[in-house]
Order: C-alpha cells, then structure tokens, then sequence
C-alpha cells in the first residue's frame, strides 16, 4: 500500500501505462499501481518492461509483465544493482563493518 509520503500527483503520473497517455483518475488503485512502479524505478534506472518509444522521443511505455516483476521483487530486502555496482564494490571491507 502506498506510503503516506507518496505524493498523489507523482503515483498517478507514473501509474500511466504510458506517459504520451492522459493523467488517470484519481483512485486508489491508479495510486497503487503508481507505487509499484515507483520501487521498480527506485531499484532500477530501466526496469524490464519500462521501453522507450523507438518513434516518440522521451515517451516511456511500460508492457505487460511489469507487475509480475514487482511480486516478485516485494517483500524481500534487496540491493539494487547500481548500488552493489558504484557502492558496494568500491570498499567491500567498510560496508561489511558498517553492517555488522
């Protein structure tokens, strides 16, 4: 479920299922699948299933599957590729005493 932090305006805008589409209604359900794209994006720059229009510059479509790839990442703990790539692998041994 959406946070209280989450920004309506924000969820609905990335809820669209593509941003050339108009804004969606206000419901709880757009805010939802909003949310559930937005941890994709926050875990990911380009996740699966989010394509640019090869014939519509800046125009991003999210095709079918995307959600089954938010069930399958949600409730665990994981660390997001750029992360593990520009942070982690720069000093493995000061990130494994900060976790402990």
């Amino acid at each position: 479920e959406p946070g209280e932090l989450s920004d309506p305006e924000n969820l609905l805008l990335i809820s669209k299922r593509s941003t050339s589409d108009n804004m969606p209604l206000d419901t709880f359900e757009a805010r939802q699948v909003g949310w559930k794209k937005n941890a994709l994006l926050i875990s990911y720059f380009f996740p699966e299933h989010e394509e640019l229009d090869p014939n519509e510059l800046g125009v991003v479509t999210w095709t079918d599957g995307w959600e089954d790839n938010f069930e399958r990442l949600s409730g665990k703990l994981i660390v997001p590729p750029v992360v593990r790539t520009l942070l982690y692998r720069q000093n493995p041994s000061k990130v494994k005493e900060w976790v402990d």
